[in-house]
């Protein structure tokens, strides 16, 4: 009941209208991304600012941005930038060229810094989202959790006779999620940042799961338009597709993986260039649950 109630709540909720070009953006990012590898900071700064010119800069962009200034001993315009890139939406959440667990050390931070920024984008803190956002994040969340614990269970399970029951129960969870997932990709468009604001991690993780064949015909091309609308980062999709196609015994186009044929990195950079997605993510990937 208490599902229902929650689906309801998305259906009479209102519509909404994000800017779009995030494939060109994307690319346009990945030739500043370049001087950062080099560590040519001066210099991705300024290819970042030319970019702000004509796109709206995203959080990870930002934040990047951030972490060049810290490298540069500017200390206050970075406290700032890091301010900024809390308050703005992130469409691949997450990419980074640095080591998250060096990050105070990269920007040259004490608690203090991080408190006063925390203090600081609580007094102002951004309404984002749509108006049945909470209800959207409370519906996957949940879905999210059982799909979790089913498979937990399943994993764990040394009965080999109770393993085909739980597989049974593994696929009708699965069925659930990824009708309610669909539902709200075609009312809204696929629920990243713009609609689980902070919290695209759960719809990412229900849409990896996604992999059978009919649902892969019925969202691959409304997907691949959510992208450049911002909705769906590069990578969530990319990882998809690529599962996808392993299900079907097809090869993948955006990462290597072990147990597969290769294929080279020109294509792969090929291929992640026509849906925005980073050349620098890692060729390599794993297939995991």
């Amino acid at each position: 009941m208490k599902i229902i109630t929650l689906f309801t709540a998305l259906i009479i909720s209102t519509s909404f209208v994000f800017p779009q070009n995030i494939i060109k953006y994307k690319n346009h990012c990945d030739k500043a991304y370049e001087h950062f590898i080099n560590k040519d900071y001066v210099k991705f700064i300024n290819q970042i600012n030319k970019i702000e010119k004509k796109y709206d800069l995203k959080s990870e962009e930002l934040y990047h941005y951030a972490i060049a200034l810290g490298r540069l001993n500017k200390k206050p315009e970075s406290i700032n930038m890091v301010l900024n890139s809390w308050k703005k939406m992130s469409v691949d959440w997450s990419f980074r060229l640095y080591d998250q667990w060096k990050v105070d050390s990269l920007l040259h931070f004490e608690k203090s810094d991080w408190e006063f920024i925390e203090k600081e984008y609580l007094k102002n803190k951004p309404k984002r989202g749509i108006s049945a956002s909470d209800s959207i994040v409370k519906l996957l969340t949940n879905r999210m959790d059982i799909d979790q614990l089913t498979r937990d269970n399943f994993f764990t399970e040394p009965d080999s006779i109770n393993r085909i029951s739980l597989l049974n129960k593994l696929h009708f969870e699965d069925s659930i999620s990824q009708s309610i997932l669909s539902a709200i990709i075609f009312l809204y468009g696929f629920p990243g940042d713009t609609i689980c604001v902070g919290n695209q991690g759960v719809s990412e993780l229900i849409l990896w799961h996604s992999t059978s064949l009919s649902f892969y015909k019925k969202h691959n091309d409304i997907l691949l338009k959510n992208i450049n609308k911002g909705f769906i980062s590069p990578y969530a999709y990319a990882y998809w597709y690529d599962r996808c196609m392993m299900v079907q015994s097809l090869p993948p186009k955006y990462f290597n993986y072990y147990f597969l044929p290769k294929i080279s990195t020109k294509e792969i950079i090929k291929n992640r260039r026509k849906i925005g997605m980073s050349m620098y993510y890692e060729v390599e990937n794993s297939f995991y649950n």
